[in-house]
């Protein structure tokens, strides 16, 4: 076409609009994609992706001689050294143009800018710069004037050019007309997974791959669904199931990532291998006890009920098949497949026999367990009949033959057997993932050659498999946070339901079966999962862990559950959603330091006297007086404080639909306090809410009178308190035990400062005050830590701690975490007091572990002045205990 026909061709499109314009009111979106699909390239410089405008990021990122094309899901990225933004680019200096289109809504006027680290940055509009800005080592926050935005998309260029020089962070902001504060630019629309060799990537993955071919560097990145374990297989799987399984996984269960071993048609020999196969399986514990076959009637409606609202309908449907949508995973024949009580066992713990944590925990009791469990198997009876006993009785030869099948087909490089029984090892040999390069061989092939394993591979998988094996050739590194959150996400299912940047959440078809667990009209905030677009900029890490790993519940009332995947499936994924919202995960954003006096003010202001937050939130545990929100203790350990303040400004801003009131405007509230200024009566909230779980209570919740009660005393499970402590300072933390033997950690210079046996504290000193006295435990301390620093460099340097919180163990004993830098050398610190006794004797064991560089040294300090020297394995950590004794 010449550019006098695309031109001709582009005037005629838009007379049709501005036609429609009148009429239908179409006008705009022909005019702003049609045209553009249609015309030819000539009729789109300037762009970097000729696809119609869509919310999103598309990003042109050059580092050395490579240039790559890529979406990102938002405009963010926080890197090391070690870390790229696509694996075909070499870690080091980059620059990134990043073309973020926007919908602003109804916002008509904003400024734009960014918090940039480790680089330079002009943010532009049709080729006019509106700022710049170069940060080197430390953070730096830009916005531009206020600019005009039309009710239509709008695109912003973000040129970033990274120094590699250390740390490098990019997070795009604005900050709407009347707000107080930056916020997230609003960029989301992106897909998840915006490539065919990132959906390939996810499928190698999910088909572990990377067990029969050898994936060299990039293991660590490929190796993330191990097969279930075989462990006492037998015992809990029927042997009829077994052998239509190993015939055609297939055809017993839509979207099997087992292959076909023998091929699509086994032959006769194929069958006698099959065979020896499933005597080998029954004979680890099995045959199957069939006695406990029957479900138990009486728990069918609970199991039901369970299912429908636990979150198992998100990956299984309604029905359990796959419902109406190949994107939900069938449960296959589960009555053919194992009994009730096999089935519960299973459903309690999932993650034990299939590490991979597709099949994640969903934290169920016993009885719930066994509810879903009956219900299940009864509905597949009900559907296909009930099972036919089986007779089966193991033969040796065919399990020793078994063994050998087992080792030549390649079962041992996918499965472990588990204790008590011995490995077999794996004599089938396969070619590495960078041979298959260009390959339509093997697995690939198209039909499977007779007795290749068949994966009922469609030609759109062959072809993004074939995709991801062309860009691995040229991959420089494989440390890219952004593609390995994406695909974690999609492996694991999480946004089957949780939105990210606009990718997935909860279905129309499965949306009535999200609610709440108590009668209260929360909204769909009370029952449909959270948006994890820009999590890693709004919760703490340590509560990210705690929910993904430890089971933490911040609303309660919701009848969906967090599921658990295990740590080592999501062990990553807190500082990867950190790192995808351009936030360091490892640096700390505890807030303002505020006095006793202005959190006695957030106390009032929390108070019925004042914004009245018991109304809608528990706090410390008592209920609110209207509706179940989150509780308000929860909110600094959870939150981070530059969202805390975010979210308190303008609710609605951040969250349209929001249930949360908005309390300001223009930076101002109606109350008197702190001369009604926003941004001091926020910090002083967030100030009353720090003293943690054993505040003193806001008015119109409890009465504070009186000393007795502020008494804590310690019963079965440990007490970890913030507070104000002589000796230990302002950032104390006070953790009391059964043992009555208690102690203190100054989180400041992040050390262990004091011990004391007998009764914990009596809080009346802070709490009758209002704030600012110190809390003192009323017996003499027994063990005060010398005024020396606990680590020293190895040439006895002084290095500079920073504090990361602390967990809790099983027991809820805490683990105190903390950072060490020498210089651009960090080293993480986890300290763990422990009472016990020694010699009979009151004591206290201070157990440590060192992360750090391979091969560091650090020295630590000991009362008797006998300094100690702690060296860094090969895997550059160490453990060590030190005791305290009195």
């Amino acid at each position: 076409m010449s550019n006098d026909t695309a031109r001709t061709s582009l005037a005629t499109w838009v007379v049709i609009a501005a036609a429609l314009t009148a009429t239908t009111g179409l006008g705009f979106v022909l005019v702003r994609s049609v045209p553009m699909a249609l015309a030819p390239p000539s009729a789109a410089r300037g762009r970097v992706f000729e696809t119609a405008r869509q919310p999103g990021v598309q990003a042109t990122v050059k580092a050395g001689t490579v240039s790559v094309q890529r979406y990102l899901p938002a405009p963010a990225f926080a890197l090391e050294g070690s870390q790229t933004l696509d694996p075909r680019l070499p870690p080091g200096p980059f620059t990134a143009e990043l073309q973020v289109t926007i919908d602003p809504g109804p916002v008509r006027r904003a400024r734009i800018g960014a918090e940039v680290q480790g680089g330079t940055l002009s943010i532009e509009r049709r080729g006019t710069p509106l700022v710049t800005a170069d940060a080197a080592a430390q953070a730096a926050t830009v916005m531009s004037e206020p600019v005009y935005l039309p009710g239509r998309l709008v695109t912003f260029v973000y040129r970033f050019e990274a120094n590699g020089g250390g740390p490098v962070r990019l997070h795009a902001l604005w900050r709407p007309q009347h707000a107080q504060v930056d916020l997230p630019l609003p960029a989301d629309g992106a897909p998840l997974l915006s490539s065919a060799a990132d959906q390939g990537l996810v499928l190698v993955q999910r088909l572990n791959c990377v067990a029969c071919h050898d994936a060299g560097e990039h293991e660590r990145l490929l190796s993330v669904s191990p097969a279930p374990r075989l462990e006492r297989v037998g015992e809990r799987v029927r042997p009829g199931w077994i052998r239509s399984w190993l015939r055609d996984p297939g055809a017993v269960k839509r979207g099997a990532t087992m292959p076909a071993l023998f091929g699509p048609s086994p032959t006769p020999d194929h069958e006698q291998e099959i065979e020896d196969l499933v005597h080998l399986l029954v004979s680890f514990g099995g045959p199957m006890d069939p006695a406990s076959a029957e479900s138990d009637v009486e728990l069918l409606d609970t199991g039901r009920l369970l299912y429908e609202r636990v979150g198992c309908v998100a990956c299984h449907g309604p029905d359990g098949t796959g419902g109406s949508t190949a994107s939900h995973v069938s449960l296959g024949p589960l009555a053919s497949k194992t009994t009730p009580d096999q089935l519960a066992a299973f459903l309690r713990d999932p993650v034990a026999l299939r590490p991979s944590g597709r099949m994640p925990s969903l934290r169920l009791t016993e009885l719930e367990s066994a509810s879903i469990a009956s219900f299940l198997i009864q509905r597949d009876r009900q559907r296909w009949g009930t099972p036919e006993p089986h007779d089966f009785e193991l033969d040796p030869q065919r399990v020793q033959r078994g063994r050998d099948v087992f080792a030549a087909r390649g079962c041992a490089d996918c499965h472990e057997l588990g204790a008590p029984r011995p490995p077999i090892e794996s004599t089938l040999s396969a070619p590495s993932l960078a041979a298959l390069v260009g390959s339509r061989a093997g697995c690939l092939a198209e039909p499977p050659l007779p007795g290749v394993p068949d994966f009922h591979l469609d030609a759109r998988q062959r072809s993004v498999i074939v995709a991801f094996l062309e860009t691995l050739g040229r991959w420089a590194g494989s440390d890219v946070p952004h593609m390995e959150l994406a695909a974690t996400l999609d492996r694991l299912r999480c946004t089957a339901c949780h939105v990210f940047h606009g990718a997935g959440g909860v279905t129309p078809e499965i949306d009535r079966f999200f609610t709440v667990t108590r009668e209260a009209d929360l909204g769909d905030e009370g029952r449909i999962p959270p948006d994890l677009s820009h999590v890693g900029a709004r919760l703490n890490q340590s509560w990210l862990r705690a929910v993904l790993e430890n089971g933490g519940v911040a609303r309660p009332y919701m009848g969906a559950r967090m599921p658990q995947y295990g740590a080592d499936n999501v062990g990553r994924l807190g500082p990867l959603f950190a790192d995808a919202a351009g936030i360091r995960g490892g640096v700390p954003d505890d807030g303002p330091g505020v006095d006793g006096e202005h959190a006695e003010i957030g106390r009032l202001l929390v108070g019925d006297g004042g914004f009245n937050c018991i109304l809608c939130h528990s706090i410390a545990g008592r209920a609110s007086a209207n509706l179940p929100g989150p509780d308000l203790v929860q909110m600094v350990e959870r939150l981070r404080w530059t969202f805390f303040s975010q979210w308190l400004h303008d609710p609605k801003q951040i969250r349209p639909g929001t249930r949360m009131p908005t309390f300001f405007s223009e930076g101002r509230s109606g109350l008197s306090p702190l001369d009604g200024v926003a941004a001091d009566q926020i910090a002083a909230m967030w100030g009353y809410l720090s003293q943690g779980e054993f505040l003193p209570l806001p008015d119109g919740l409890g009465s504070t009178s009186g000393i007795a009660a502020y008494q804590i005393d310690v019963g079965d499970v440990p007490v970890v308190m913030r507070t104000f402590m002589s000796g230990v300072g302002t950032r104390a933390i006070a953790c009391g035990y059964p043992q009555r033997i208690h102690c203190a950690f100054d989180a400041e210079r992040c050390r262990l400062r004091m011990v004391w046996v007998g009764r914990f504290l009596n809080a009346a000193g802070s709490w009758a005050a209002r704030g600012g006295s110190e809390t003192d435990p009323e017996q003499e301390p027994v063990w005060i830590a010398a005024d020396r620093d606990l680590f020293t460099g190895p040439a006895g340097e002084t290095l500079v701690p920073r504090f990361r919180g602390y967990e809790l163990d099983e027991q809820r004993r805490p683990i105190f975490i903390y950072d060490l830098y020498d210089g651009p050398t960090v080293y993480r610190v986890s300290e763990q007091p422990i009472p016990g006794h020694r010699g009979g004797e009151p004591s206290l064991s201070r157990r440590f572990v060192v992360e750090g560089p391979a091969g560091g040294t650090l020295r630590v300090a000991s009362d008797d002045g006998d300094d100690r020297v702690v060296r860094l394995g090969d895997d550059g950590g160490a453990g060590f205990t030190l005791e305290v004794t009195w």
